[in-house]
């Protein structure tokens, strides 16, 4: 007989960061909206026999009622099956393990044959169409331009050298000092989040965001598994369209995030800009209390 895999109370208590204060309703809810979430994200994979309520009770330093309570609420959902002798196994979302995108990148794709076929609102992306001045640019290019590409074998996995010292050399005017080989040219800003998702992130580990936020961001860092936490707006003085230096502090003193995503400049889906005086209370604050934390906040291009 095949032992069925169980996770330890350590380890959830870690998956379930900051859940007591995410979601509307009393803790059991709360709880059971966590629990359910890591089962529809793949966090905890189908079948998973979770702790006993006493046991995570006392890890999560809540009253046993509150976990039978929270038990309680999945299995009546179907996401909780109590096995005799064995304890409460979580079920999965009915999906494949692991992680399952979104469909974002799949629906660029589908376009042709759905909504802007049929005449309808394309609501798959907030991204705009291409920019008339790239096309004037690529048209203004001479033979000697292209030239100088074709003298090598055309791989630069880090980006033409010429570009790169571009960039720097913008840096630099700006006061920052910056050499070439500092800087990697990606293909968007969809590679640039995987990539510093895949550098930075490790499964389980907590990561802050801005409420809303870039999708393509949440795609990649849900596919390195990390649990997001959103922190909202400053409210009606802008809108409630940034994260409130204030409450992104009280949060990563809190939950002690492994990486805080914040949009400073052409905020999506958004378009919000951040002042200066905005920027440096937020970089100022983003890893207030949390030695562990790195904050990465990001100015894309577009290409």
């Amino acid at each position: 007989m095949v032992a069925m895999a169980r996770i330890a109370s350590t380890r959830l208590s870690r998956l379930l960061t900051g859940w007591s204060s995410e979601g509307p309703g009393p803790l059991p809810r709360r709880l059971a909206d966590a629990l359910r979430e890591l089962a529809a994200r793949g966090d905890v994979a189908g079948g998973t026999v979770l702790p006993s309520q006493r046991e995570l009770a006392l890890v999560l330093g809540v009253s046993r009622s509150t976990v039978t309570a929270a038990y309680g609420l999945l299995e009546s959902g179907g996401w909780l099956e109590s096995v005799r002798g064995s304890g409460s196994r979580l079920r999965g979302s009915g999906t494949a393990d692991g992680y399952v995108t979104e469909g974002r990148l799949v629906s660029f794709d589908a376009r042709s044959r759905t909504a802007v076929s049929a005449g309808g609102a394309d609501l798959s992306s907030g991204a705009l169409p291409g920019l008339g001045a790239v096309g004037e640019a690529v048209a203004a290019l001479t033979g000697g331009d292209v030239g100088a590409l074709l003298g090598d074998d055309g791989y630069h996995p880090y980006g033409i050298p010429a570009l790169r010292e571009g960039i720097a050399a913008y840096y630099r005017a700006a006061g920052v000092p910056t050499e070439a080989d500092q800087i990697l040219v990606t293909s968007g800003s969809q590679q640039a989040v995987w990539l510093v998702a895949q550098a930075l992130v490790e499964p389980g580990d907590t990561v802050v965001v801005e409420n809303p936020t870039y999708r393509g961001a949440l795609e990649a860092l849900r596919a390195r598994g990390a649990r997001l936490v959103p922190v909202g707006g400053d409210g009606p003085a802008d809108g409630g369209q940034s994260a409130d230096a204030a409450a992104l502090r009280r949060l990563c003193a809190h939950v002690r995030p492994r990486l805080v995503y914040l949009q400073p400049t052409a905020h999506n889906p958004t378009g919000r800009s951040m002042d200066g005086a905005a920027r440096r209370a937020r970089s100022g604050s983003g890893c207030s209390g949390s030695g562990s934390c790195s904050s990465w906040r990001t100015r894309r291009a577009r290409n």
